[in-house]
């Protein structure tokens, strides 16, 4: 059988996105009784921010193919990526996903664990080699004397909560690795890379602001102490990537001003360079036409301008000279 999950989409994916696209597959791959290959991701971040394994079942052909191999030159000496064969048994259990991982570092109880988070609600027994681990089925699960409503009810808590504090923890690390390059992001000093790092330190906040948002007013009650650190410490991560691409947007139009080569009567007036001079001309009333070509018309305004400003005239300018520095000052 062939997958029918955007492979290449499952990091733009929600865990409950994914239950729901991975259950019609373990019901396709169940009715046809037949063995396909397993690409395992034990400990997947989603796009809620919970981490829990992400299992894709189909032939290797297509996009699962291509993504298998990039996940296997990238992931295959790490332990949350594994790959191998599976299909739907039956035992006294009743129907059961029997995988059997043949590749990759992951271990059965990695897998196992990853799929009690993702809460993938499918019996499963896991092998490799003489290692095995089980997953019972939570649907299984006896919910008297509740009613099913309150039972759904408190599993939708329950994964609130565990979403919220797996989140945290996450944010928490994340801060902890940045913590030495604040004082540099305090000035705006730090490269793209940690810029980046801030950043996706910002989205991780941000997850976690919506998914309390969206919680219950008992579940935000819980996590209200921990959501007004967590927006102090939001503000202050805004605020240094703020002051970083301000910095970084100055610098970037310093660099557009900055003149490569001489412009003028016997200059190198390279057009990049022409159009720089005219458009700071412009600036002093010069009402030139910006074509990047160094005319009769942009000669006698640059020379203007030099006896203005300074008594006498070049008719040249220079990088670094008085009178680019005084174009450039507009």
């Amino acid at each position: 059988m062939k997958t029918k999950i955007d492979v290449f989409g499952l990091s733009e994916m929600t865990v409950k996105d994914y239950q729901s696209k991975v259950k019609n597959e373990f019901r396709r791959l169940e009715g046809l009784g037949e063995t396909t290959n397993i690409v395992v991701l034990s400990e997947f971040l989603f796009k809620c921010g919970t981490v829990g394994a992400a299992v894709i079942v189909g032939e290797f052909s297509g996009e699962l193919e291509k993504f298998y191999k990039e996940k296997k030159k990238e992931r295959s000496k790490e332990k949350d990526f594994g790959v191998g064969e599976c299909k739907f048994e039956t035992n006294n259990k009743g129907n059961v996903l029997r995988i059997n991982l043949t590749e990759g570092a992951v271990s059965p109880s990695r897998v196992e664990k990853g799929m009690k988070k993702s809460k993938l609600k499918v019996a499963a027994i896991i092998s490799k080699g003489e290692e095995i681990a089980q997953v019972e089925n939570e649907e299984a699960e006896d919910i008297s004397p509740k009613t099913e409503a309150t039972a759904n009810n408190d599993k939708e808590k329950n994964n609130d909560n565990n979403q919220l504090a797996e989140l945290m923890d996450k944010i928490k690390t994340q801060f902890q690795a940045v913590r030495e390059i604040l004082p540099q992001a305090a000035v705006g000093n730090i490269n793209p890379d940690e810029q980046k790092t801030l950043t996706n330190l910002q989205a991780f906040m941000q997850n976690w602001f919506k998914l309390y948002g969206n919680s219950s007013p008992d579940i935000q009650q819980n996590n209200k102490e921990q959501g007004l650190k967590l927006k102090e410490q939001f503000a202050k991560i805004a605020g240094l990537l703020s002051k970083t691409n301000s910095q970084t947007e100055a610098k970037l139009e310093q660099n557009d001003k900055q003149l490569s080569a001489s412009v003028g009567k016997n200059g190198e007036n390279l057009s990049q360079d022409v159009l720089l001079v005219q458009e700071a001309l412009n600036k002093f009333n010069a009402r030139l036409n910006v074509t990047g070509q160094f005319d009769s018309k942009t000669l006698l305004a640059l020379e203007a301008l030099e006896r203005a400003k300074f008594g006498s005239s070049e008719s040249l300018v220079t990088p670094n000279s008085k009178l680019w520095k005084l174009l450039a000052s507009r």
